[in-house]
């Protein structure tokens, strides 16, 4: 179960973001079979990608971490 945030992070670039939500949002719905479920991951998802410089590609690790 992903467990919700308020963390700030700093973003240095917003390039893919939205991809990447969508992905992790898909992910999600796969995983746990409900939006309301898959919000939370797909948000934690697209703030590792503005984080990162440039287009950022999640690694396993991350994907790893988000599903924790």
């Amino acid at each position: 179960m992903i467990k919700e945030s308020k963390k700030k992070v700093d973003v240095h670039d917003v390039v893919g973001t939205g991809d990447t939500f969508l992905a992790a949002l898909t992910l999600g719905y796969l995983k746990y079979g409900t939006i309301e479920k898959a919000i939370p991951l797909a948000n934690k998802a697209a703030a590792i990608a503005v984080s990162h410089p440039g287009t950022y590609v999640l690694t396993e690790r991350d994907v790893e971490n988000l599903c924790d």
